[in-house]
């Protein structure tokens, strides 16, 4: 899976507040969130994320299909 997933480049307001929305990819981890902007008169500026808030967990559903006998006796033991 791809190390990197994310890198875009936003224009913030005056509120210096963004919202972005994406799809994460169908991966089962998790993804550590960092931002950071550039100010031509303020320089460089990083994010400070809340600790519960640095990661973002993903997961892919799965689904199992067993294929079974048409009939069982009670107590019988079956390989799965």
């Amino acid at each position: 899976f791809p190390e990197a997933w994310l890198w875009s480049a936003a224009t913030v307001g005056p509120s210096g507040q963004i919202a972005i929305n994406a799809t994460a990819p169908d991966t089962i981890t998790s993804w550590q969130l960092h931002a950071f902007a550039v100010h031509p008169a303020g320089g460089l500026g990083l994010a400070p994320l809340p600790a519960d808030r640095d990661n973002l967990k993903v997961f892919q559903e799965f689904f199992v299909q067993v294929k079974l006998p048409y009939e069982v006796v009670r107590g019988e033991e079956l390989p799965l």
